[in-house]
């Protein structure tokens, strides 16, 4: 496959980007259960969401794909995969303003225990 050298590099730059870092450059040489190791001690340690998680998950599903069948389809998924988690980490944002906090105090107790926990609005 054409691609397959931009797919690797993908690959292991976004793993980077989520505090994964393997010893190797090629996707034969990965080590599922160690990317599955590393991808569970990220998650118990609340460094990374659900999402991430998941998608991490998908992509070592990929890669088993592509170790095991080295086809143009396996590549396809597995770039597929990356690039959602690539989108998700751009989209990710951390910003935090009062605005929720702001809107919430307008309504009855009711009905922000229905939303949220209210020990965080109280006074």
């Amino acid at each position: 496959m054409n691609n397959s050298k931009y797919i690797e590099n993908n690959f292991f730059r976004n793993l980077r980007k989520v505090g994964i870092a393997l010893n190797v450059s090629k996707l034969p040489e990965v080590d599922t259960g160690e990317l599955r190791y590393k991808t569970i001690h990220l998650k118990s340690k609340k460094e990374i969401d659900n999402t991430i998680f998941e998608l991490i998950n998908n992509i070592i599903s990929c890669v088993i794909s592509v170790q095991n069948y080295k086809d143009d389809r396996s590549y396809e998924k597995l770039d597929s995969y990356v690039n959602k988690l690539a989108n998700y980490l751009e989209s990710n944002t951390e910003v935090e303003t009062d605005n929720f906090k702001n809107y919430m105090k307008y309504l009855s107790v009711s009905s922000r225990e229905s939303i949220v926990n209210s020990e965080v609005f109280t006074d």
